[in-house]
C-alpha cells in the first residue's frame, strides 16, 4: 500500500541531509514541467524553508509544436509557431517575481506564442569547434532573444581551451531596483587539462 507521508518524510530527509552537507545559502532550482513530480516535490523544499537557509527557484518550461528544419550538416533550424511557456515560482518572500518575469504577488505565468531556435555547429578545423544557438520567442506582447556562442580549441595534447559569450534580453524581466528590462551578459573563459595514464 502506497503510504504518501512515508514517500515525504523520505523524501524531506534527504533534501535536509543535503542542504547540510553543502551549507547553507546555497540555491534550490525546481525544473517544473507541469506534472505532478516536480509540484509535490516543491512542497517539501517550501517546508524546508522555514528552518534552513537556501533559496528556492523555479525555472522556465517552453513546450512547442512545430517543425526542425536541417538544411544542411551541422545547421538546424526549429520553428514552433504555437508555442507555450510556464513558470511557476513558490518562493515568492524571498525571490523578485519581476525577475522571472510575473507581477509582483504572482506565483504563476502562463504565456502562449511563438518561438524560433537556430543552432549551428562549425569545425573549421581539427583543433577548433565553433558552436552558435539562437532562440527568439514571442507572446506577440513581450519578447525574449538568447544567443550563445562557444568557441573549444584544442592547444595540444593534454590542454583544451573555452570562450563562451552570451547575452540575453527578456522585456518582461525587470530585475530589483530597475524600472525597464536591460541585456544580460554571461562571458566564461577555461583551459582544461588532460592527460591518460597507462
Amino acid at each position: 500500500m502506497f503510504d504518501a507521508k512515508k514517500v515525504k518524510d523520505q523524501c524531506v530527509q534527504w533534501i535536509r541531509e543535503f542542504f547540510e552537507e553543502n551549507g547553507p545559502g546555497c540555491n534550490a532550482v525546481v525544473g517544473i514541467s507541469g506534472g505532478k513530480d516536480s509540484l509535490v516535490l516543491l512542497q517539501p523544499l517550501a517546508g524546508l524553508r522555514q528552518y534552513s537557509d537556501f533559496k528556492l527557484e523555479a525555472v522556465t518550461i517552453d513546450m512547442g509544436l512545430g517543425m526542425d528544419y536541417k538544411p544542411i550538416k551541422g545547421l538546424s533550424i526549429s520553428l514552433s509557431p504555437l508555442s507555450y511557456k510556464m513558470v511557476y515560482l513558490m518562493d515568492t518572500t524571498r525571490v523578485t517575481e519581476t525577475e522571472y518575469g510575473l507581477a509582483n504577488g504572482q506565483s504563476v505565468l502562463h504565456n502562449v506564442g511563438s518561438s524560433l531556435r537556430v543552432e549551428y555547429l562549425w569545425k573549421p578545423v581539427r583543433e577548433v569547434e565553433l558552436e552558435a544557438k539562437f532562440y527568439i520567442y514571442t507572446n506577440y506582447h513581450q519578447v525574449e532573444l538568447d544567443l550563445e556562442l562557444n568557441c573549444d580549441f584544442i592547444i595540444n595534447r593534454f590542454l583544451s581551451a573555452r570562450v563562451m559569450l552570451h547575452p540575453r534580453y527578456d522585456s518582461s524581466v525587470i530585475m530589483k531596483d530597475d524600472t525597464h528590462a536591460k541585456i544580460q551578459f554571461r562571458e566564461l573563459i577555461s583551459v582544461g587539462f588532460a592527460h591518460k595514464f597507462r
